[in-house]
């Protein structure tokens, strides 16, 4: 006989699990547009978006992601220099993250309680939370 139970009735959980996690993420949405810029977000604007192209691919420093930096340009040569026209390329990876807490969280842990707790702990972390809306490749690391 097994001791696992299974869960009579789990749709709850999985209902306020996207509810947090979309909570999670219109927060992210809102402090990228909203929170003004730190000085790593601003050095690497006056760093790489500010200046040639060329410069991005000869002066590197470790806070450089060249991927991210290409999308920043991207997305400041079409809606300009705002703190969210900068941070928009970190908020789909912002959204990939959240998706894939819900999904580890719901194969690993099957009582609904315990999938809840899961998905609280590792998505609401505030320093991962910082991470997600910085204009940095943090996000998308």
């Amino acid at each position: 006989m097994s001791t696992e139970r299974a869960p009579e009735n789990a749709a709850w959980s999985s209902w306020a699990g996207g509810s947090i996690l979309t909570f999670l993420f219109a927060l992210s949405c809102y402090r990228a547009a909203t929170q003004s810029f730190v000085h790593d977000e601003a050095t690497t604007f006056q760093t790489y978006i500010d200046v040639p192209v060329t410069r991005l691919f000869t002066y590197y420093q470790t806070r450089h992601h060249y991927l991210y930096t290409l999308l920043m340009r991207l997305c400041s040569a079409y809606f300009g220099n705002s703190e969210l026209s900068l941070r928009l390329p970190s908020l789909p990876a912002a959204a990939l993250f959240f998706a894939s807490v819900y999904r580890l969280c719901r194969m690993v842990f099957r009582d609904p309680w315990l999938f809840l707790v899961a998905v609280v702990i590792t998505a609401g972390k505030p320093l991962v939370l910082d991470f997600m809306v910085a204009a940095r490749g943090f996000g998308m690391a």
